[in-house]
């Protein structure tokens, strides 16, 4: 009897390893998405661009994760979401925004609208999409694959929940066929788990956001920024005419004393030029 249970875990074991392609997938358990008319499982993924004020980057980047995160019509998941704000040349800030959500197919065009909205001190058009991209992914081997070596192992501990049940097993035989009946629901279980998270993949889409402030193309454009950092021109200029001083007080004695000598020179060598053109300097000469 032992030998005739231990041929038989490995006869099933052998069986479910060599199991191939002909297990029947049925896409719709995996709530594939039918493309073109063929069944096949796609995973989506979105990234728009909106451009706006800088001072509305900060209310729509929180009004959107607040959204996300508290509005249970949605089905929104968020993955992630981040907030950079940084100093500028003259005192200025400027901000950038992402978040990366997961949501219905349906809900998508919707929450687009949603972040286009006006925040508080915007105008409608205020804030716009300047780019937009999707990309697909074939998920359908994955799902094929997950599938298949399910139907094996379930197949499998049926066969060894069937082989334990035997009248006249060894003890020691109920044991091994325990323990490897364990060992299979385990990897049952992870299948299971793999199982579900393609189907939120299919049946959810991936939406990026990025929240960038609108570039000043205009004709006046740069002379307002330029008059935005006039109060850090101003301090910067001051700043370099007083170090240009401080460091000039060394040089101040020198300075002066080159200026008398230079005066003292000058007035000397304009004496003697006098004197020499001098009418009766003249006279003495001809005489």
């Amino acid at each position: 009897m032992r030998r005739f249970v231990i041929a038989s875990v490995i006869f099933l074991t052998l069986a479910g390893c060599g199991r191939g392609g002909n297990a029947d997938y049925a896409p719709n358990d995996l709530r594939a998405e039918v493309v073109a008319g063929d069944n096949t499982a796609f995973s989506f993924s979105h990234w728009v661009s909106v451009e706006m004020g800088d001072a509305a980057i900060r209310p729509r980047f929180d009004r959107t994760k607040a959204r996300c995160l508290t509005d249970k019509a949605l089905h929104c998941r968020l993955l992630d979401a981040s907030f950079r704000s940084w100093q500028r040349e003259g005192g200025t800030t400027s901000s950038t925004a992402s978040l990366t959500l997961a949501l219905p197919h349906d809900q998508i065009a919707r929450f687009e609208d949603a972040i286009l909205r006006p925040v508080s001190g915007e105008n409608p058009g205020d804030a716009t999409v300047t780019s937009r991209s999707t990309r697909s992914e074939n998920v359908s081997d994955n799902a094929q694959d997950n599938a298949r070596k399910l139907a094996q192992l379930a197949d499998y501990r049926d066969r060894l929940a069937a082989l334990t049940k035997r009248p006249g097993i060894a003890i020691d035989d109920v044991i091994k066929l325990d323990a490897e009946l364990s060992k299979t629901e385990g990897q049952i279980a992870d299948l299971e788990a793999q199982k579900a998270a393609l189907e939120r993949q299919i049946g959810e889409e991936q939406l990026t956001i990025s929240l960038a402030a609108r570039s000043d193309t205009s004709l006046f454009g740069p002379a307002r920024r330029v008059w935005g950092r006039s109060l850090g021109i101003l301090a910067d200029s001051v700043g370099n005419a007083l170090e240009f001083a401080i460091n000039l007080i060394p040089w101040l004695p020198l300075i002066v004393g080159a200026f008398f000598l230079f005066t003292w020179l000058w007035r000397v060598v304009r004496r003697r030029s006098a004197v020499a053109n001098s009418p009766r300097t003249k006279s003495d000469h001809g005489g």
